[in-house]
């Protein structure tokens, strides 16, 4: 696992158990994300979406100029991972 996926996954857990720190970060993505030590480029906006119960988000990142058939499946895992009611067709 990269850096950054550790960073993520220790970001989403400090938002399931602090909502307030959540709120925080949906309102003023960039600042918190700079104090967790994730920085963004001043040119990119952020946005911030809390899947629920009855609402998931899918996003479809930039298109990179190659993608293999590992960097899919790991992207497909990545994606199971994320939200129980996604699910890849076997």
């Amino acid at each position: 696992m990269n850096e950054t996926s550790v960073k993520y996954k220790e970001l989403v857990h400090k938002c399931w158990a602090d909502p307030e720190f959540a709120d925080h970060l949906m309102n003023n993505p960039k600042e918190i994300l700079r104090q967790e030590g994730i920085e963004i480029a001043g040119n990119i906006s952020v946005a911030v979406i809390q899947n629920t119960e009855t609402h998931f988000t899918l996003v479809i990142p930039a298109k990179p100029n190659k993608v293999s058939q590992k960097d899919l499946e790991n992207l497909v895992q990545h994606a199971n991972d994320l939200h129980p009611h996604f699910q890849a067709l076997p």
